[in-house]
């Protein structure tokens, strides 16, 4: 499965998003800031 990072800090978009990829088939590694993204 494709994996997709998924940043943004507005938790709705965040939540909208991962729920769209996630039902294309992506598996997604959400982060809520940079510095979050970066340490995964």
């Amino acid at each position: 499965m494709t994996k997709i990072l998924i940043v943004d800090d507005e938790d709705m978009i965040l939540e909208v998003l991962e729920a769209y990829f996630e039902k294309e088939g992506w598996e997604t590694i959400p982060a809520s800031n940079g510095i979050e993204a970066l340490k995964k």
